[in-house]
């Protein structure tokens, strides 16, 4: 009887934690995890200003947010703790630049990419770029490389090709 008492126990317990991440259902702050970055919005626990969610279904602070640890941090958006800055910045700055419109790090031209897109959190390039999967001595690389049309610019991201007015001239 003591044996099954602890299991339900055990239960209850993991249904509340459970209950109070992102998503579910809620009537105040209180039923959201705070300590993960979670308040009530619209009945539902949400992420909070400066936070997105994560892959324990909490919430991280975003780029630019304020930390002091490395898990204060999205890492699923490839975002670390700056030591120097006490902010949230991209993992690898001489090679990836925060990226606004897919609200996580990218890699800059050169630099390790995910190729399948469907991943839970891929490594995206910058605007204008493709991830390349050359072989190479039998070894494939995963690297962001200018797509058809666009061409490097010297802070390793990619711009739209400038081509000049079409040759208008006619030979005498």
């Amino acid at each position: 009887m003591k044996i099954v008492i602890q299991v339900v126990l055990l239960t209850s317990l993991v249904i509340l934690v459970a209950s109070n991440l992102y998503g579910y259902d809620c009537t105040s702050n209180s039923d959201c995890l705070q300590t993960e970055n979670l308040e009530c919005v619209d009945q539902q626990c949400a992420c909070t200003p400066g936070s997105t969610l994560n892959s324990r279904q909490t919430c991280s602070k975003s780029y630019g947010g304020p930390c002091q640890h490395v898990l204060d941090c999205n890492i699923d958006t490839f975002l670390k703790c700056n030591d120097t800055t006490s902010t949230c910045d991209c993992q690898q700055p001489d090679r990836q630049i925060f990226d606004e419109r897919r609200d996580a790090c990218v890699s800059l031209i050169g630099f390790t990419c995910s190729h399948d897109d469907t991943m839970p959190f891929p490594l995206f390039c910058v605007e204008g770029a493709y991830c390349d999967m050359p072989i190479i001595n039998g070894s494939m690389y995963h690297y962001c490389e200018c797509a058809t049309g666009w061409e490097e610019t010297e802070d390793l991201r990619c711009r739209v090709r400038v081509t000049g007015p079409p040759n208008t001239s006619r030979p005498n």
